[in-house]
């Protein structure tokens, strides 16, 4: 399970921000929201929102690219290769230091913390540490190539450290030479998918092979609730020929296809089932359509979230969805995180993390407000990153403290006295959609006048 996300000099985050996902001491929703683990609570999901360009996707792309150099650096990096890494481009300072990822992780009824900072050309710095209830114990520690090693705790590195190239993490090493501990945070990693809503068409093939695997009823009813008219689904396997591709691709495209995958290649092709009714709406029969020809856009999303959405909440994974909102509607949207927060249906501690910009989710009758994130840019084009619950609005006081009055009466005459701002946390009975939608919490853009760049022969529109 993720317990936090912290990141910095990345793509439009300048600044160190963290995504926490430890429950803060609220009361609303604790049976359904939360996971009880000994001595602290998790969320099972969060909703980060914010205006476009704020960095909501930026964030997901640092945490899909820490898995990715965590799988992988070790493997599928050459010599000189260099790291796929973006840092803060904004700032002339951040261009030339190194960018910081780190998680804090639950495991084996033990929390970790294990983190790294690199550029294009090298690892600087890399870190594992075992948690304790008030202090930490550290496994080993990196800065460039030196390496030290916690030889009692992590007995699985010894030796190892010459065998990791600049451009490669040593716990990456160490899984690779079968250390116990590495194979397991690497099998962590493994569980963190990062997603794409609007890439849908990537997971269609992982959802077939669930169906395969003998979980087709379940994706089946999965797709039902929908209320999609969908009785069943069925995965017809093809020849991988050019007459078989569909033809939306040119035809010479689909012949070198054929040809450079083989004759042995197989290819799927699904088929949705659906009535046939008479004219007093009585089914008569049945009718098989070509699922990617024949339904809309939110359907074929639907069935190919399908598969890692249920696969996230059988295996008990955690699951990261940029875009989530994106053909779907809204109660779709509010289904699959109703399926998160409930411990009927996320019995083995799933989580989901989400960015969208559907509002109808804002609403206390589904989050906690340590649940609801937003991203906004700074002054200097920064991405920043907080949470509902730990941000204040501004409210006027109801009354003068002496030290109000004493500090106004210097400046101004008894009738000149305004009333001070105090600020006050957000209820966790307000109406959150209302308040984010009014400006209240940032996160949304400031739109300057669309309608003054019409213009009819020169001058502006009247209407």
């Amino acid at each position: 399970m993720l317990i936090e996300f912290n990141i910095s000099n990345y793509l439009s985050i300048k600044r160190k921000i963290s995504l926490d996902m430890r429950a803060a001491s609220i009361s609303e929703h604790k049976d359904s929201n939360l996971i009880f683990l000994p001595k602290f609570e998790l969320l099972k999901s969060a909703a980060i929102y914010g205006a476009n360009a704020s960095g909501k996707t930026n964030l997901i792309k640092g945490i899909r690219f820490m898995k990715s150099f965590v799988m992988n650096s070790s493997t599928s990096y050459q010599v000189n290769d260099k790291i796929d890494v973006t840092p803060f481009r904004l700032n002339v300072e951040n261009e030339y230091k190194p960018s910081f990822f780190e998680v804090v992780f639950y495991l084996n009824m033990k929390k970790y913390r294990y983190g790294f900072e690199v550029s294009k050309n090298e690892v600087f710095s890399e870190w594992l540490y075992e948690a304790k209830v008030t202090s930490e114990k550290m496994l080993f520690k990196r800065k460039r190539n030196n390496i030290e090693i916690n030889k009692r705790n992590f007995k699985e590195g010894a030796g190892f450290e010459d065998k990791t190239r600049n451009n490669a993490l040593f716990l990456s090493v160490c899984a690779q030479f079968n250390g116990n501990l590495s194979i397991s945070i690497l099998n962590w990693f493994s569980k963190l998918n990062a997603i794409h809503g609007i890439q849908d068409e990537l997971y269609e093939g992982f959802t077939i092979n669930m169906m395969k695997d003998n979980l087709k009823d379940k994706i089946i009813e999965f797709v039902k609730k929908a209320d999609m008219n969908i009785l069943d689904i069925n995965v017809e396997e093809l020849d991988l020929k050019a007459e078989n591709i569909t033809d939306k691709i040119p035809l010479e495209i689909r012949l070198q296809i054929e040809k450079d995958l083989g004759p042995k290649s197989k290819l799927n092709k699904l088929h949705t089932i659906h009535n046939i009714y008479n004219e007093d709406n009585e089914v008569i029969n049945k009718m098989s359509f070509n699922l990617n020809d024949a339904e809309s856009e939110g359907t074929k999303k639907f069935f190919r979230f399908a598969g890692p959405i249920i696969d996230t909440l059988i295996n008990g994974k955690i699951l990261v969805v940029d875009e989530f909102d994106a053909k779907m509607h809204p109660l779709l949207t509010k289904s699959i995180v109703k399926l998160f927060n409930s411990s009927e249906t996320n019995q083995n501690n799933a989580q989901l993390i989400f960015a969208t910009h559907d509002t109808n989710l804002l609403s206390s009758n589904i989050f906690r407000r340590d649940q609801i994130w937003f991203t906004e840019k700074d002054h200097g084009e920064s991405t920043d990153l907080y949470s509902l619950v730990e941000f204040k609005i501004s409210e006027k006081s109801n009354k003068f403290t002496e030290k109000d009055l004493g500090e106004s009466l210097d400046n101004s005459s008894l009738n000149e006295l305004k009333l001070p701002d105090k600020l006050i946390k957000v209820r966790k009975d307000a109406s959150f959609e209302n308040d984010y939608l009014r400006g209240r919490y940032g996160a949304i853009p400031f739109i300057f006048g669309l309608n003054n760049i019409i213009e009819s022969n020169g001058e502006k529109s009247e209407d």
